[in-house]
């Protein structure tokens, strides 16, 4: 079995939160030969193996491409994996340009590459609504109008495609908080949702603020200056450059050197630091990281005010309030207000304990663990284990060749021979009760630390809060909670039970038993995985299929591969191919609830 992360992928193009559908909704994929076909979520073969790139699902829809190679043509699927009519010909993204993921949906709408080498949008039928340009195809556009260009002019359109701005600009950029850059003859200017100008086209460049509507960016000639969306100068176009814009303010630089200007246009303090970075999004803005010349690294305020003078290696914010800074090789913890260490730089890292109210962090001093208080800087856990993590409402630390649970007053609960690796997480406890690994074998361990079993089983499933799987004398069996055996060891190997039926193996070959060790599906399989829908990955003859309790084979046995179903974490669980090892499938991805 394999596994693959389906976290979304980046996609500029119209990049925006889209409308959820249920993993449910949407077929997965089977392999043959290397190339892809789709079964529906009862087992049905909706397509056969037939294409050779597919995407990433996105409001119920998938790029897919028969023949490989970046410039053949394309198609979208629809749930049932049916695919789109289409006007005309359409390409993906990367034919055009290399570097780009192939086309996804966002609200409704999906840029695809024409065959004449432009862009166009398609909503979710299909219909191409117009074309765009490169502008429009690979910046984000979550405004209500989308770039669009017809005979080499720009103009706008709403998402159904109806003409709102009629294309007249030579050159365009896609709308940010009602307004757009837009060029007439060379020059640049910014118009509203009408179309009419805000600021008539004066300079060489205009651009914006990431998604930042008060303030935007403008060129004349190589210096910069800053426009209000009203149109009204903010700044004259002094500046070499700008840099980040953190609240009200934007980092601004003049002959390198930084200072900060306020989106007002008015100057926090002039430009005399060598770098200016802003602190995490989690932390406040009111404090600027900046670097002086000779390398050291301070804190300033928006005012240009300096916090902490500019003497540290660098600086960083474990929490929100809370900020660390390096000396000779060393971390402390700093105190802005009184403009210096909190305590002495004595640690070689500090890692914060999140999410956490009481703002602690583990410690670590002369290759050992502990965990200091981050507001006092005082030793909670003195700096003495191996390994250390929070477990629930304790501390585990690993001391040589024990591991052992501290309470809030860091009194030993429980010990035992072993690593921390063999402690369950204790967000996957069920019941309360999750598997614990010894040094000499599995048993289980309760939410307060304490151990149920005296038994130690050679090895085991996972606990499921019913029959538990273990091996005792190189056979499975299963046992309940108070360590009575339920099935005696009698097993090649088993699963887990979900619902009255367990995968189980004898002699090699793998079938279905219930609760009583009867066999629901007599062995004959090469392999039988976890269930999804009521149907099992089964393997037969090196190919796979699904089947049901009863042994019917739903999907026949005849794929190198297929995905079925998800993990605990969402991710799609494989079977035989995995297509991240593939070029053509590396993009494949459900995304998150099928987005």
């Amino acid at each position: 079995m394999m596994r693959r992360l389906t976290l979304p992928g980046l996609w500029l193009a119209l990049a925006c939160t889209c409308p959820a559908s249920t993993p449910a909704e949407l077929p997965w994929l089977v392999f043959r030969d290397g190339k892809a076909g789709f079964i529906a979520g009862d087992g049905r073969l909706l397509a056969a193996p037939r294409y050779e790139v597919a995407g990433r699902w996105s409001e119920g829809r998938i790029w897919v491409q028969e023949r490989d190679g970046d410039a053949q043509s394309g198609k979208f699927l629809d749930e049932l994996a049916r695919p789109l009519p289409v006007a005309k010909e359409t390409c993906s993204l990367a034919g055009l340009l290399p570097e780009q993921p192939l086309p996804r949906f966002q609200l409704g709408l999906a840029v695809v590459g024409l065959d004449d080498g432009g862009y166009g949008y398609v909503n979710r039928e299909g219909r191409l609504l117009g074309r765009t340009s490169r502008a429009g195809a690979f910046l984000k556009q979550d405004d209500p109008l989308l770039l669009i260009v017809e005979s080499g002019r720009a103009g706008y359109m709403d998402r159904a495609g109806t003409v709102k701005i009629s294309p007249r600009f030579d050159e365009a950029r896609p709308f940010r908080g009602g307004r757009a850059p837009a060029a007439v003859a060379g020059r640049w200017g910014l118009i509203d949702e009408s179309g009419a100008w805000v600021a008539k086209p004066a300079f060489d460049d205009l651009w914006w603020f990431a998604d930042e509507p008060r303030v935007w960016n403008y060129r004349l000639k190589d210096k910069r200056g800053l426009l209000c969306r009203d149109g009204t100068l903010l700044t004259e176009a002094r500046f070499d450059d700008f840099g980040v814009l953190c609240g009200d303010v934007i980092s601004a630089r003049q002959e390198n050197r930084w200072g900060l200007v306020s989106v007002g246009g008015q100057l926090c303090f002039a430009p005399r630091y060598a770098a200016l970075e802003p602190p995490p999004p989690t932390a406040t803005c009111q404090w600027w990281r900046v670097r002086s010349a000779e390398g050291r690294w301070g804190l300033v305020g928006t005012n240009g005010v300096e916090m902490l003078p500019c003497v540290y290696e660098r600086i960083e914010v474990l929490l929100p309030g809370y900020w660390v800074g390096w000396s000779e090789g060393c971390a402390g913890l700093l105190d802005p207000a009184r403009g210096g260490f909190r305590d002495a730089a004595r640690y070689e890292r500090l890692v914060p304990l999140a999410p956490d109210a009481s703002a602690r962090a583990l410690a670590l001093q002369r290759g050992r663990w502990g965990v200091i208080d981050l507001a006092t800087g005082q030793v909670l856990v003195p700096c003495e284990y191996d390994r250390l993590m929070p477990w629930g409402a304790w501390m585990a630390g690993e001391r040589g060749a024990r591991v052992q649970l501290l309470d809030a007053t860091n009194a030993v609960l429980q010990a035992w021979e072993g690593r921390l690796d063999g402690l369950p997480a204790f967000n996957s406890l069920v019941d309360g009760i999750g598997v614990l690994q010894t040094a000499v074998g599995y048993t289980l361990i309760q939410a307060d630390g304490r151990r149920p079993l005296t038994m130690i089983f050679e090895e085991s499933g996972k606990w499921s809060g019913g029959a538990w799987a273990v091996r005792q004398k190189g056979r499975w069996g299963f046992v309940s909670r108070n360590g009575a055996w339920s099935m005696e060891p009698q097993f090649d190997a088993v699963g887990d039970f979900e619902g009255a039926a367990a995968p189980a193996c004898q002699n090699g070959r793998w079938g279905l038993i219930d609760r009583r060790g009867k066999w629901l599906l007599k062995p004959r399989f090469e392999a039988l995985e976890r269930p999804w829908n009521g149907l099992y990955p089964a393997r037969h003859g090196g190919l796979w299929g699904l089947v049901d309790r009863h042994g019917k084979e739903v999907l026949a046995c005849e794929y190198e591969g297929l995905e079925w179903g998800a993990d605990e974490l969402g991710e799609s669980l494989w079977y035989g191919w995995e297509p991240s090892r593939h070029s053509g499938f590396d993009h494949y991805g459900r995304g998150v609830s099928g987005q």
